[in-house]
Parts: C-alpha cells; sequence; structure tokens
C-alpha cells in the first residue's frame, strides 16, 4: 500500500471529515487502540507491559490499550508521566472507561517490563521535553524492554523530523492511516523503529500531495523494449564529459546505459576523446574543440535529453556549457559542477530552466544555491518544496532522506536507507539512472523517483564494501525484481 505523508494539521482535518460523516472520534480512538492490541496479540505472548500515557489523544489511546490488555488477562500497569488524569475531554472519557489505577512513575523500574507502550505525546507535540520527563526517557531508552509507540515516538515533532530535546527510541511503531514526516525525515525517522500503519478509516485528502517512494507509484512506467524495440528507439542520452574528473563522467553514463538508454553520446572537450574511447566499448565519443565545435554537435545529432554536471568544475565554462543545452528545452539533468558553476548567482540559471529539468544537489549544493531564497527552518520537504517552486523545476535534495519535488508541491520521499552510499562517485550513479530515464521519456519527476530507488535497492544489495563502481553491476537485478 502506498503511503501518505500528511502534518499534524492536514491529519486533524482529515479527522473532521469524518466527524462531519457521522463518526465520532471516540469511535476513532477505540479503533486506534483496538488495531494496536491486536497488533501487539499477534506479535508478543502475554508479559509484563508497562503503558505511559500523556494528557492528550495519545494517552487516550493507550487507556483503550490499557482495558483491552487487562481483558485479555495481561499484567499491566499504567503510568501517567505527571500523575494526573487527562486533560484531553476525548480522553478523559477513556480514562474513566479504563477505571483503573495509575502506578507512581518515581516508583517504576523499567527494567521490570519486557514491554513498554509510549502513549505520552503524539503529532501534536510543539515544546521540548524536560526534566523530569527527559530523565524517564533517557532510563526508558536504556532498558532492555521492546518499546512499542503508539501513532509517534514521543519527543519528536512530527512536522519537520526534528527531536524535541529527547525522544523515545522505539523498537515498533504503530501509526494511523498516514504517516507524518517525522516518520521519514532525519533524524526521527531512526526514533521510529518498524513503522506498521493501520487503516482505522480516515479517508485520504485529495489531492494527495506527499507520498513516500514505492514502486507500486511507478512500476508500470519502468520502459521495457519488446521484438520491435531498437536502440534508436530507446533514447539518446548526450552525456557532457568532464576533462579532469573523466571518472565521474563514466560512473554516469553506465549506469544510464544500465538503466535502458538505447544510445550514449560522451560529449566531451578533444584533449579528453581518448580517456574515453579506451575505456567504456559501448560509449559513442563525440569530442569538441570550441564552443562553436559544441553547438554543431548539439544541432547534428538528435539528443532525447542530456545531462551534465558529473565531475565538472563549477566554472564560467561549464556555465556556458548549461546554458547552451538549456536553450534546446530538452529533458535535462544538471548536477554538481554544474549547479555549482551558477553558486554566485544562482538566478542566471534559474531563469534558464524549464520545466523537463532535474536538479540534484547534495545538502552542502542545496544550501548553497538557495541560500536566502527559502526558509531553511522548515521541514526537509517544505525546503524542497520551496526549491522546486523557484526553479520552476524538479528538485531531488539528496541525503539520508532524500526529497524529491515539483513546483506544483508534489513530493515523493525516498528513505530507505542505504548508508553505504557515503562514498565517492554514487552521485554521479544516481545522476546517470536518472538521466537514462529521461532519454527514454519517462516524466522528470518519476525519473527521479525511480532512479533514487534503483540506486538505493542496488546498494542494499552490495552493503558493506560497496564502492561507486559496483551499483552498477546490481541495477540489471534490482529491474528485473520491479520489472517481474
Amino acid at each position: 500500500m502506498t503511503a501518505i505523508i500528511l502534518k499534524s494539521s492536514e491529519v486533524y482535518l482529515q479527522e473532521k471529515k469524518i466527524e462531519s460523516l457521522g463518526v465520532s472520534l471516540s469511535d476513532l480512538m477505540e479503533k486506534a487502540g483496538k488495531a494496536v492490541f491486536d497488533i501487539i496479540l499477534e506479535r508478543f505472548p502475554p508479559q509484563k507491559t508497562l503503558i505511559l500515557v500523556g494528557p492528550g489523544n495519545n494517552g487516550g489511546d493507550g487507556y483503550v490499550l490499557a482495558r483491552l490488555l487487562a481483558r485479555a488477562t495481561w499484567d499491566v500497569d499504567v503510568v501517567s508521566f505527571n500523575n494526573i488524569p487527562p486533560t484531553s475531554l476525548l480522553a478523559l472519557e477513556k480514562y474513566q472507561t479504563w477505571a483503573g489505577t495509575f502506578k507512581d512513575i518515581n516508583d517504576i523500574n523499567f527494567n521490570d517490563y519486557p514491554l513498554i507502550i509510549d502513549a505520552i505525546f503524539g503529532i501534536g507535540l510543539s515544546k521540548s521535553i524536560e526534566d523530569p520527563l527527559l530523565s524517564h526517557i533517557n532510563t526508558i531508552n536504556q532498558s532492555k524492554a521492546t518499546i512499542i509507540s503508539i501513532d509517534i515516538p514521543t519527543g519528536i515533532s512530527s512536522d519537520d523530523g526534528k527531536i524535541m530535546g529527547v525522544a523515545i527510541h522505539a523498537n515498533l511503531t504503530i501509526t494511523f492511516n498516514f504517516l507524518k514526516p517525522g516518520h521519514v525525515l532525519l533524524p526521527s525517522s531512526i526514533q521510529c523503529g518498524e513503522i506498521i500503519i493501520v487503516d482505522i478509516g480516515i479517508p485520504a485528502p485529495c489531492p494527495i500531495l506527499w507520498q513516500q517512494n514505492d514502486p507500486d507509484l511507478w512500476r508500470h512506467m519502468i520502459p521495457t523494449p519488446n521484438a520491435l524495440s531498437h536502440k534508436y528507439k530507446r533514447g539518446h542520452l548526450g552525456l557532457i564529459g568532464s576533462k579532469e574528473m573523466t571518472g565521474a563522467t563514466r560512473l554516469a553514463s553506465i549506469a544510464a546505459r544500465r538503466m535502458g538508454v538505447g544510445l550514449l553520446s560522451i560529449i566531451c572537450p578533444l584533449h579528453a576523446e581518448m580517456i574515453y574511447a579506451l575505456s567504456d566499448p559501448g560509449h559513442l565519443i563525440k569530442p569538441y574543440d570550441s564552443m562553436e565545435d559544441f553547438d554543431s554537435l548539439l544541432d547534428l545529432h538528435q539528443f532525447s535529453a542530456f545531462s551534465i554536471g558529473s565531475g565538472l568544475l563549477p566554472n564560467a565554462e561549464t556555465q556556458a556549457l548549461v546554458s547552451k543545452i538549456l536553450t534546446l528545452k530538452k529533458p535535462t539533468l544538471i548536477d554538481a559542477g554544474a549547479l555549482m558553476a551558477f553558486e554566485k548567482n544562482p538566478s542566471i540559471l534559474f531563469n534558464q530552466l524549464h520545466d523537463t529539468c532535474v536538479l540534484t544537489p547534495h545538502e552542502g549544493e542545496f544550501k548553497r544555491l538557495f541560500d536566502g531564497k527559502i526558509d531553511f527552518n522548515t521541514s526537509k520537504i517544505e525546503q524542497t518544496m520551496q526549491a522546486a517552486q523557484i526553479s520552476g523545476c524538479v528538485v531531488l535534495y539528496k541525503g539520508g532522506d532524500t526529497i524529491i519535488a515539483k513546483p506544483i508541491g508534489e513530493i515523493i520521499v525516498e528513505n530507505q536507507y542505504a548508508p553505504y552510499l557515503a562514498s565517492a562517485g554514487t552521485g554521479d550513479v544516481l545522476a546517470g539512472l536518472i538521466a537514462g530515464l529521461l532519454a527514454q521519456g519517462i516524466d522528470p519527476f518519476w525519473a527521479a523517483s525511480i532512479g533514487v530507488y534503483v540506486q538505493r535497492k542496488a546498494a542494499l544489495l552490495l552493503g558493506p564494501g560497496l564502492i561507486a563502481e559496483d551499483l552498477s553491476y546490481k541495477i540489471p537485478t534490482v529491474l528485473r525484481e520491479l520489472i517481474g
């Protein structure tokens, strides 16, 4: 099931919609508590369990769970971190239905409980955790217990993924209908452990704008040749070759070809021709000796897309190459040196971009390119969305969590973590994957989504010892899994 991502305000809006249809929020809370109860019974044998409840509706879910576990004859203790009943009227109703007695948190030895349920604060947390709760959370995190968080671990800012002083480090998080940004953004996503999304009947918004990357969204778009296919039908990618860092260009070019592009031409300075000609025999080499030669090459060949930036230096020459390519209005992947060539005046680049471009900055490049233009106090999702609106094209903000944004506000979040990608050249492979898809006619937004997924999946197959050169060898395996 494709996962929708909503901010807390949007979740509350959807809850209001279901309430207007005659479903009470009290019934919704019962469904939430019952969903957590069912998962616990499915995964765990009866054992001594501690439920930590807070003053709001997250605590209300905890009271429902406590009542259901007690009826199932589990040994359950309930602790209110401030030893008082809830302030939320809805949670108070569930507290009264539970009709149990609190244990004093100061008398609790958390190591006495093999299972701890976190129902303290949910998605509405707006201020940092302070003592004494901060100290208790640190003790809980150091305990030997399995920890389950309801909706989101306490201490996470659900809308931007920040840790509010300290956060519960859950083994399992059970959330309802939608993911929240805090589930998928770093650093908070690390605190969530395994995430299970359960359907309790909250309707999805329309349109759906933010989603987690999932092959079900784009699997049918992956280009697959048939008996009538030939190389000229599978696209011709023009990849601008570096004369200094030729390895980066080669990494990108191999990845593009593995992704299925029919023809790939490396357009390179004349004195780098032999390096490329002697490296990978399947590449076409198109050397140029001047900007006039470069223009002629662009005019002479029917390129379906371009990739520029891998291995290029961020200088005036690179600026000129980018500008020449952008005048052709062809799908274009712009990365690395081609982005930073415009660092001092990014508006020059933004004014030339068109809606079939894809920008792929990492964090440092992103901040330099959009400095003073976007609000860096917002979440990474919202920063990328602002960047896409400013540039007028697809922006892929690379990192442990990678965000892909369209100018209209559509977002894909890739949080399939592959830490071994933190190695030189892996970004060039990603550029090649995306550019190879652009050359085959795939929409830029989905080309970026497919490319980053394939790269991460290949990295996970490789694991320890991964270097960028290895990734392309795993691309066929990943594609076979996706295409079936």
